[in-house]
């Protein structure tokens, strides 16, 4: 039977969010999310290490990453900036989580390398094909956006 990782998923995913974007998570049930935006943006990063080989995604509505951008930034969400740099924002949240993640479960002895996380845009509808029993963890982030993290080992 493989190890379930959703606790150690919250908390660095709830730890990262605060000390990187100074937003806030609260876990709630993966069978709870509801998004409400049309259309979601899915971040993955997979890895290779000396134990195994794996993947990190991570699905947000599409209008977060203009609020991650300007709060990692310090500028105002509405700027041209944080517009523009708000897919490499998640992507950057997603590296950090990603790293955090592997030590956690595996300690600090075992390398790892990561690929450059991509970003596709999808829709918001039939999110349950994303989400599995395990290694799964969803929140809300500041009481508003919805955020569903999955990590898989191969």
């Amino acid at each position: 039977m493989s190890e379930n990782y959703s606790e150690i998923l919250y908390n660095v995913l709830e730890e990262s969010l605060e000390s990187l974007a100074f937003m806030f998570a609260e876990s709630i049930d993966t069978s709870d999310i509801a998004m409400t935006d049309t259309e979601c943006i899915k971040v993955t990063m997979e890895f290779t290490g000396d134990l195994y080989n794996g993947s990190l995604m991570m699905i947000v509505p599409s209008n977060i990453s203009s609020e991650i951008a300007a709060n990692i930034l310090g500028i105002e969400d509405t700027s041209d900036d944080a517009t523009d740099l708000g897919d490499d924002s998640l992507k950057e949240v997603l590296n950090v989580i990603c790293g955090r993640v592997l030590t956690e479960i595996s300690g600090t002895e075992p390398l790892f390398d990561l690929s450059i996380p991509e970003i596709e845009k999808i829709s918001c509808t039939g999110l349950e094909n994303y989400i599995s029993e395990q290694n799964t963890c969803s929140a809300i982030i500041d009481d508003m956006y919805p955020i569903i993290l999955q990590f898989k080992k191969y």
